[in-house]
């Protein structure tokens, strides 16, 4: 099993499916590992997912796109407690091995 790291946006929301079966997706904030939540499953949008609503219920201006994979997560989010750790922000996902991550510099120094 293996792991991702997302920066921005907040969703998946990519044309290209996973090679590996993903056990978490960690997310950052401002350059800082935050947590990760523990990923339910893979779907690519074929027009069937459910469409995003607002918290008073009304149908979200932002949908996903058709055709790209979207991960659905369990609830709560895992903070990271303890030590930061640093990765800069980029567009798109990447596998992730946080316990290989820590020990490089980049985790502990903000480039």
């Amino acid at each position: 099993m293996s792991a991702i790291l997302k920066t921005w946006p907040s969703f998946m929301d990519e044309r290209k499916e996973p090679q590996r079966e993903i056990e978490k997706i960690y997310f950052t904030h401002q350059g800082v590992v935050l947590g990760y939540f523990d990923v339910l499953g893979i779907a690519r949008n074929d027009g069937s997912l459910p469409k995003l609503r607002s918290l008073s219920n009304r149908v979200s201006e932002w949908q996903f796109k058709p055709d790209v994979y979207v991960l659905t997560c369990k609830p709560p989010m895992h903070w990271l407690e303890g030590e930061k750790v640093h990765h800069d922000s980029f567009r798109g996902w990447r596998y992730f091995a946080i316990d290989e991550y820590r020990g490089t510099l980049e985790a502990k120094v903000r480039l």
